[in-house]
């Protein structure tokens, strides 16, 4: 069966917002530089879940989880056991990131069963969003939001879970320096 190369993805964006109206709004796209190997997929059935929290840090301010979770299912492989085990992975992982922004410990419960179906899997495609909003130091009714989108193609025969663990440690980073930096403007600095 041919091989593919499939790049990652990034996508970042930010928003600031006055008395509720937008005032600016930046966003970058591009490749990430993380290459998987896919075997061409054709016409097998393709199924997905995706699903995503948004969790109250403090007063008016927030953080925003959502993951996606995309696969190619071979012939041998039971599609509903496969929607299964896409929505048991997907939930738990988003479980295990709420816990985290929540700063709360979470034992991951996937299956067996769950694991041995996902590695059959092909073309296997991982989606993380992090985002937050967060109230301006220095204006009382403004807020920055800033969004990090990273698509991660993972390689056949490639542990799912490892992979995830570490986009999320990487995103998690992104995402902690650009709430340092929100929460460090003043009036004098803008975005």
């Amino acid at each position: 069966m041919d091989e593919i190369k499939v790049e990652g993805s990034i996508t970042e964006s930010r928003v600031v917002k006055e008395g509720g109206q937008v005032v600016h709004h930046e966003s970058e796209q591009g490749g990430d530089g993380i290459l998987a190997t896919h075997q061409c997929c054709g016409n097998l059935f393709k199924t997905g879940f995706s699903a995503g929290r948004t969790i109250e840090l403090r007063q008016f301010e927030f953080c925003r989880v959502k993951l996606k979770l995309v696969v190619r299912v071979p012939k041998d492989v039971g599609r509903d056991d496969t929607e299964k085990a896409v929505d048991n992975f997907t939930l738990e992982m988003l479980a295990r990131e709420e816990a985290a922004v929540s700063g709360r410990q979470y034992e991951v419960n996937i299956t067996d069963e769950t694991k041995e179906i996902l590695s059959k899997c092909i073309c296997r495609c991982v989606e993380l969003q992090y985002g937050l909003t967060l109230k301006s130091a220095t204006k009382k009714f403004e807020s920055h939001q800033v969004d990090i989108i990273r698509e991660l193609p993972v390689s056949d025969n490639v542990d799912l879970i490892e992979s995830f663990e570490s986009l999320s440690t990487s995103m998690a980073d992104r995402l902690n320096s650009h709430h340092e930096r929100i929460k460090g403007i003043g009036s004098d600095t803008g975005m």
